[in-house]
């Protein structure tokens, strides 16, 4: 299988994404019912509901299962706060890499390419 680069992966990450949460092209048949909203932290994506009269649940839902993980990994945003790193929040230019970018993890092999990317 060859490695998408993230121009497609985001198109057909687009398209999935819409079939499995909207349907096709994201039409329902008229008076068809929505499908109840289940907060499920548990996947991949938490995916918000798509009636926003369930929004205000949602986010209190989320709030509290971040909560809960912040306590459960014991967080401490320390390193956050610390004077050598107050430049970060005024930073707009910067790198976002997934870890599991086909370009810098080789699951075949288990190995990270960081060499391609810190020249």
């Amino acid at each position: 299988m060859q490695p998408l680069d993230r121009r497609e992966f985001f198109k057909q990450s687009l398209a999935f994404a819409s079939v499995i949460s909207f349907g096709p092209l994201g039409l329902r048949p008229a008076g068809a019912a929505q499908p109840e909203f289940q907060f499920e932290p548990e996947k991949p994506l938490i995916l918000a509901p798509t009636n926003p009269a369930l929004w205000p649940q949602f986010q209190q839902q989320l709030a509290a299962w971040r909560e809960q993980k912040r306590r459960e990994l014991n967080y401490s945003d320390t390193l956050y706060r610390r004077e050598d790193f107050q430049w970060v929040p005024a930073s707009f230019a910067c790198c976002f890499l997934m870890l599991c970018d086909e370009r810098f993890y080789d699951g075949s092999t288990g190995r990270y390419n960081t060499k391609a990317f810190c020249p």
